[in-house]
């Protein structure tokens, strides 16, 4: 179907060493769980992969868009990769 695809783990990955682990032990539910995030940390990870869809190129879908989700800039092109034959 030629669907781009989406890297949102480096993505995130790339945002948690920029925001240090100072931050980001913020983002999970205690430092004894380094899987499940709380909702602070959900938020910020919704907000990333929000930021790869709205890198996408072609028909914008801000319509279906909060006004504070219509805010969030596009991610950088690097993340997101052509899937072609």
């Amino acid at each position: 179907t030629n669907t781009p695809l989406l890297d949102v783990h480096n993505l995130i990955a790339d945002r948690y060493e920029k925001d240090g682990k100072g931050v980001v032990d913020n983002y999970f539910n205690s430092a004894r769980d380094p899987t499940h995030r709380n909702p602070l940390g959900a938020a910020v990870d919704a907000e990333l992969t929000l930021s790869a869809l709205r890198a996408l190129k072609g028909p914008a879908f801000d319509a279906f868009l909060s006004a504070k989700g219509r805010g969030v800039p596009a991610a950088e092109a690097k993340y997101v990769f052509p899937n072609t034959p």
